[in-house]
Parts: C-alpha cells; structure tokens; sequence
C-alpha cells in the first residue's frame, strides 16, 4: 500500500506468466471506524488496449484482403484475386489465433480474481462481503 491509500494486488503462480490476469486496484478511504476499500478488479489496461489494437488490426487486414479478392472476381480477375485471398486467409489465421490466445488466457485466469476477493476478505474485517461465488459461473 501506498502512503495515498492506494493499493494494487496481483495473484500469481510458480513459474507461469499471463498477462491477462486480473489485478485488484483499490483506494483505501477513512469511514467512521474503519475503511472502505473501492476499486476495479480486471486484466492490466495495457493488456486490454494491445489486444484491442491486435485483433481490430487484423481484422481490418482480413477485410482490405477479402474485399480485394471479391472486387478481383467481380471484374473478371480471377487470376490476380489469389493474391488478397491469401491476405484475407492470413488475416483470418491470424485473428483465430489472437482471439484464442486471449480466450485461453482469459480462461486461466478466470479463477484469480475470486482468489483474491477472497483473500482480501480474509485478511481484512470485511462488513457486507457475499463473497465472490455470486458471480461464479456453475460448474
């Protein structure tokens, strides 16, 4: 914690990067008594942004290629359409592979956040907490 009351949490495993791990940033505020912690719980914005511009970069590349190859075959070109079909399957393949890529990191981490709610829980006298299984989806 910083001396402004403003706290950042992490949950990691041995050995095992992802950066589309949720983190818990908070603020730390006098109330009554006691505190009130308030904040956001999600993957780092930078990770956000750069998958964002990934997966809308390549996108765009699939459609400048698809769009290419139609008007090719739409004004008789059939022969030179092969070479944005080649483009838009590129930009198809490598969107599929981004999105996966974000699913399964996603999914990785789907479980950190409930970790550290509960962690936080644990270690602070919480008042009103339900705990994080009412988000959870049923197993």
């Amino acid at each position: 914690m910083r001396d402004d009351g403003r706290v950042r949490l992490a949950g990691r495993y041995a050995m095992v990067r992802n950066s589309w791990r949720p983190v818990a940033r908070g603020e730390l505020r006098p109330e009554g008594t006691g505190c009130r912690l308030t904040g956001t719980l999600r993957a780092p914005l930078p990770v956000l942004i750069f998958s964002a511009i990934w997966l809308g970069g390549v996108g765009v590349f699939f459609l400048i290629g698809l769009l290419a190859t139609i008007a090719g075959l739409a004004t008789g070109h059939a022969r030179e359409a092969g070479g944005p079909a080649v483009v838009a399957a590129a930009g198809l393949g490598l969107f599929g592979l981004g999105a996966g890529l974000v699913g399964v990191c996603f999914a990785l981490g789907r479980r950190d956040g409930d970790f550290l709610l509960d962690w936080l829980a644990g270690e602070l006298e919480v008042v009103g907490y339900g705990g994080p299984s009412r988000s959870r989806p049923p197993e």
